[in-house]
């Protein structure tokens, strides 16, 4: 156990384990300015692995050697010392460190995993219009005349770039957004809202221009319909089942079909009838 002779003063990541089975390391102990405090408690830092996994908060007390555990077989590795600015929520469930050159900072992502996530959305925005603009195009090759191909293809290169400033609007939207913000709730559905957000926002901004712009306001116009088509599949919800849920319908389902009348003894002809009395 530590026992205050050997503090560790200078390393800002600590293997838990080597203050107890590290005979280089026995006897050390963790300055107080590990510490984080919250809620009222001490708490520190503490990570599954050097290099992987999440920062978790573990419960701590402050000695005068400095910070004990309060579990007794302390296992992960602990960051020390933390940013003045980090709150538990930004350390419970992190899974990136920064060091800033003085303190560690958290977060639920990379900046360039915030950027990857961007171009999904990006992309997942695009895809929504794959359909509609594979059907612009048909109507584009099938027109039969002059006219009528030209506002095809009007229709058609509006749609495109439609669909391109959606995905754009997606992109900036994720990439402007705090560090981590979008990973911070992993259950929840961050593409569809983020294609919703951008198709209202291309709509709102061409209808703004359009005000003074006759070609945005005519490129608006001709896709407005399949706008507002896309928003409401978006937006649509779906009632999906439990296990449980499903087997416990199945079976009264069962039980219900074994139980109804089969409808035999009422069609069948009665003795009378057969004998022909």
């Amino acid at each position: 156990m530590a026992h205050g002779n050997n503090p560790i003063t200078t390393q800002r990541i600590v293997r838990l384990e080597s203050l107890f089975d590290d005979h280089s390391n026995e006897g050390g102990n963790i300055p107080a300015d590990a510490a984080f405090r919250h809620n009222g408690l001490v708490w520190a830092v503490v990570r599954d692995a050097k290099d992987h996994g999440e920062f978790h908060l573990r419960q701590a007390q402050i000695k005068s050697y400095g910070l004990r555990m309060v579990t007794s077989e302390p296992h992960g590795v602990l960051y020390r010392p933390i940013h003045a600015s980090m709150t538990a929520e930004d350390i419970e469930g992190a899974v990136y460190p920064h060091d800033d050159g003085t303190h560690w900072l958290f977060a639920r992502c990379s900046p360039a995993e915030q950027v990857d996530f961007a171009a999904d959305a990006r992309t997942f925005a695009i895809d929504q219009f794959t359909a509609a603009l594979a059907r612009a195009q048909v109507k584009v090759d099938e027109a039969t005349n002059a006219p009528v191909k030209a506002v095809a293809v009007a229709k058609a290169k509006a749609l495109i770039a439609f669909a391109e400033a959606v995905g754009r609007s997606a992109y900036t939207t994720v990439v402007s957004a705090t560090l981590g913000h979008y990973h911070r709730d992993p259950h929840h559905d961050h593409r569809r809202d983020l294609a919703i957000a951008a198709i209202d926002a291309v709509l709102a901004d061409w209808a703004t221009k359009g005000a003074t712009d006759k070609a945005i306001r005519q490129d608006r116009t001709h896709v407005a319909g399949t706008a507002s088509v896309m928003r409401s599949v978006l937006a649509s919800t779906h009632a999906i089942e439990w296990r449980h849920e499903r087997a416990a319908r199945l079976k009264a389902e069962a039980e219900a079909a074994e139980s109804a009348p089969s409808g035999d003894a009422e069609s069948a002809p009665s003795g009378d009838a057969e004998s022909g009395s």
